[in-house]
């Protein structure tokens, strides 16, 4: 892809998502560059492919906190779907409120969402359940910048 090689990244694509099918990482790491490479029709076409597999999972699995946060963070993370990413990550945070992991996805929707004090009361909240997570500490600085296209901290 990074070599303009469209037809040749979807070949690779198409193998990972019939090796991968519910595996957002491939939506999270590849819609966006999609998106970078001008590709906007193939980033939604990818990015559908995952939502409406999870989206099916969700409904299959009504109670799973993990599922319904994994979807909630390939939507945020691909910038795609917010509104419904929002929801199934405070569902995910409802069934499992002692994981902060699930509130930083929730605090990610709602940033990317334009919701920047509730992102930032969201992720507060992370660091009081895990304060010795670097992470936590970058997404708050992150979130207080007002910058949704940042790119999200590494550990």
């Amino acid at each position: 892809m990074a070599a303009g090689k469209l037809d040749e990244a979807q070949k690779e694509i198409d193998r990972c998502v019939e090796l991968l099918p519910g595996n957002p990482d491939v939506a999270t790491q590849l819609v966006p560059e999609l998106d970078k490479a001008g590709h906007k029709k193939e980033a939604d076409a990818l990015f559908e492919r995952f939502r409406s597999f999870k989206t099916q999972l969700c409904k299959d699995y009504p109670n799973s906190a993990g599922l319904r946060n994994s979807l909630a963070w390939m939507c945020a993370t691909c910038r795609r779907d917010l509104e419904n990413g929002q929801k199934h990550a405070e569902r995910a945070v409802t069934l499992e409120p002692s994981l902060p992991g699930y509130r930083d996805t929730l605090a990610e929707a709602l940033f990317q969402r334009g919701q920047k004090d509730r992102a930032i009361a969201e992720m507060k909240k992370c660091l009081e359940q895990d304060p010795k997570r670097a992470y936590y500490r970058k997404q708050l600085k992150r979130f207080e910048a007002g910058d949704a296209k940042a790119p999200i901290p590494t550990e």
